[in-house]
This record gives C-alpha cells, structure tokens and sequence, in this order.
C-alpha cells in the first residue's frame, strides 16, 4: 500500500469518526431526555399513572386543575359532551413545557376522548421541537380514538408523538394500577 493510499484511509477513517461523534452529540438518547409529566385527573387514577411513571423515569410531575372542581354529573355529562366535540374547559394555569424535550400529555377517557381540561392545555401549548407521548386511562374502552385525538392535536401544535399508551383501570386496585404503569415505564427509561 503506498502512502497517498494510507493517507487517504486515515483521512475517510477521520471524517466517517468525526461525523459519527458530530451526529452523536446532537442527538439525545431518550433516557438522556428531560421529561416532565403533565395529566389532568378527575378521580385520581391518571394521577396514579403520572406519579408512578414520573418516579419510574425519573421525570417532572404537574397537574391541570379545574378553575372550579365539577360535580360528578356536570363532569360525566357535560364534560363527556364537551370532550367528544374536542372542546376545551378552562384551568387554573397552563404549565410551561420549555425546559423538557420529552412531555408526557396524560388524560382520562370520556366519551372516547381525552377530558377537556387536557384539550385545553394542548390547545395552548406551543410543541414545537418537542418528543411528545400521550397516555391515556380509562375504565372500560375508546383509548384508540382519545389517543388519535391527543396526538393529532399535538402534531397540530408543533409536537413530534413518538408513541403513545394506554392503562385500563377499570376493575384494578391502586396497587394494581401501579404494577401495570410500572410495566409500561420500563420503555421510557
């Protein structure tokens, strides 16, 4: 092998190392990710998943509150109703998602949609360069269509949802509920 071929080699071998490294600093292992948690729960279960995932993945934790608590009939109908038309109920305050690169958007399912407190809050959060997972709970079915509706809204907003997933909690314990979320957890580490 004469010189300018071994030459040529060290220098490809240099380039091809150098754009390995360049692509590799830019881009982040999701364990590496900050990640904060932001759910609505209006029975305390999508509160359950949130906090067992948060302390799963080692990720910030923040809760949407209503303005006013509804009752159980107002929630259950009128805010079933409101949830099904992707409608928005007003909170407290929305949380600021700048500072993470992984946001967690969990609701409970009413109607076969997200609760309109999360409508809320997605429709006013810019998602922009942000990796988004919508979670889901519910205690009998319509997750699929409640985490299409999360995830197109998101997109909508600037989001990129790498995944999404759901915890049926009809029927469980809150032990239960735990062992299940921390099953979950284990692909967002």
């Amino acid at each position: 092998m004469t010189m300018s071929n071994r030459l040529s080699i060290a220098l490809m071998l240099s380039f091809s190392l150098a754009s390995t490294l360049s692509y590799a600093e830019t881009k982040k292992p999701e364990a590496a990710m900050k990640s904060v948690i932001v759910y609505y729960s209006y029975t305390g279960r999508t509160e359950t998943v949130a906090k067992t995932l948060a302390s799963e993945i080692g990720a910030d934790v923040v809760k949407i509150e209503d303005v006013e608590k509804p009752s159980k009939l107002k929630a259950y109908f009128l805010g079933a109703f409101a949830a099904h038309k992707g409608k928005a109920w007003p909170v407290k305050s929305l949380p600021s998602v700048s500072g993470y690169d992984r946001v967690f958007v969990g609701a409970p399912v009413w109607w076969m949609r997200p609760a309109p407190e999360i409508n809320g809050f997605i429709q006013g959060t810019d998602f922009t360069g942000k990796t988004v997972v919508p979670f889901v709970t519910m205690g009998g079915s319509g997750q699929d269509a409640a985490l299409k509706a999360m995830s197109a809204a998101v997109e909508a907003k600037g989001g990129k949802v790498s995944s999404t997933f759901s915890v049926k909690t009809g029927g469980l314990t809150q032990t239960g509920i735990v062992a299940k979320t921390k099953e979950t957890a284990k692909q967002y580490r």
